[in-house]
């Protein structure tokens, strides 16, 4: 690879910037949340998390790595106004869509309102993040997601002081952000946005991520969303102050996977064969490095941030680390799948692990409880990585 050490420094810079970015949602602001707020309330709280996690990625994050993509196949600069014009649509979509579900959930209107427009700013961010990825502007990254961490840090003071609004945080964390990306991505909004003589393969191409994001980011956080109706609120928030250690082990890996594609996209590595070997033999390495690390990191996390649910998280101990591993292992074989072999299959493993995630969960919720259910969505998680490996191993000895 193309210039290793210079590789390599990219990914502690992204690592940095997504690691201040994990600390102040996960470290301040959803401890600070759980200790202030009734389990109703705070669980309600995270529901609007993992539902505006769920559309961002599949929306912004997806259509930042299409531009990557399409920049790997020397298409991105004349499908720039196609990409702006998506981002326009899927902006005003995901409003839309944002505000009547949290009216369904009984929102307040203003809270509605105002976090409708927070996940607009979320889904402008993770694109931008992905746009600056690829133009290796890492230090732009950094200093956003430092504004971010001062929005949250400002509103949680200002929350312990004078008066508790849930939504505050991640509101003025978000407009922090976005205000500098959009200075520093300034050349993008230049272009105007419109349909080019590619915006039908564009389009075509974006619907295939989405969907097969949507199938795997559903399963991610749906686990957390599932457990509310299943088994209530105060496993919901154990559950998810379980999975804390999860969501920072991607501080590491979120990094290396977006510096890993706009890499292969950006420099046309194409030896795909020696690429796929390499991976494959990291990827086990990493299964067993994350797992021995994730169950002592898992109980120091939870005792340290999320210690009234300590007992609970303790009984679920070793199928959340499962979990987070093969999360962990199958999203690293994904980018490498994704540069080298068709984007339409992906749908197609996602559609098996949401169909194991949803019957194996459910069916151990009801006859084990909590336990039953964590064991599921692992084992759920295990499948996707199979198949991930599968299809690279046929590659490799093609």
């Amino acid at each position: 690879m193309q210039n290793k050490k210079k590789f390599f420094t990219d990914i502690i810079k992204n690592t940095l910037a997504y690691g201040i970015y994990m600390v102040a949602l996960h470290i301040f602001m959803m401890p600070f949340l759980s200790k202030k707020l009734d389990p109703e309330i705070n669980a309600q709280f995270i529901l609007y998390i993992m539902i505006s996690n769920i559309i961002t990625i599949s929306l912004g994050n997806e259509l930042g790595i299409l531009h990557q993509i399409l920049t790997g196949r020397e298409m991105g600069k004349r499908t720039l106004p196609d990409i702006r014009y998506a981002l326009n649509v899927t902006s005003i979509v995901l409003s839309i869509f944002m505000f009547v579900t949290l009216i369904i959930l009984r929102f307040s209107l203003i809270a509605s309102l105002i976090l409708s427009f927070t996940a607009v700013l979320t889904n402008f961010r993770l694109f931008i993040v992905c746009y600056l990825q690829l133009r290796m502007d890492f230090k732009a990254i950094i200093t956003g997601n430092i504004l971010f961490l001062c929005g949250v840090i400002l509103s949680l003071i200002f929350l312990n002081y004078v008066v508790l609004i849930f939504w505050l945080p991640i509101f003025l964390a978000e407009i922090f952000s976005a205000l500098f990306y959009r200075y520093s991505a300034g050349e993008f909004f230049v272009i105007k946005p419109g349909k080019t003589g590619e915006f039908r393969k564009v389009v075509k191409e974006y619907f295939e991520l989405i969907s097969s994001t949507l199938l795997t980011t559903i399963p991610n956080y749906a686990d957390k969303i599932m457990v509310l109706p299943l088994l209530g609120d105060v496993m919901l928030n154990a559950y998810y102050a379980g999975s804390v250690i999860s969501n920072l082990l991607f501080v590491i890996i979120n990094p290396i996977n977006g510096v890993i594609l706009a890499w292969l996209s950006k420099y046309n590595i194409s030896d795909a064969k020696t690429i796929i070997n390499n991976h494959i033999k990291v990827n086990f390495i990493i299964i067993v490095l994350v797992f021995c690390l994730n169950i002592p990191a898992i109980y120091l996390m939870t005792r340290f941030l999320y210690k009234k649910y300590l007992s609970i998280v303790l009984t679920i101990i070793i199928p959340l680390a499962l979990n987070s591993t093969f999360s962990i292992a199958s999203s690293l074989l994904r980018m490498v799948y994704l540069r080298y072999l068709a984007l339409n299959r992906i749908k197609f493993f996602n559609l098996i692990h949401l169909a194991c995630f949803v019957l194996f969960s459910v069916f151990g919720s009801k006859y084990f409880g909590v336990a039953g259910f964590a064991f599921g969505a692992a084992f759920s998680k295990f499948v996707l990585w199979l198949l991930y490996l599968y299809s690279l191993l046929k590659v490799r000895k093609a």
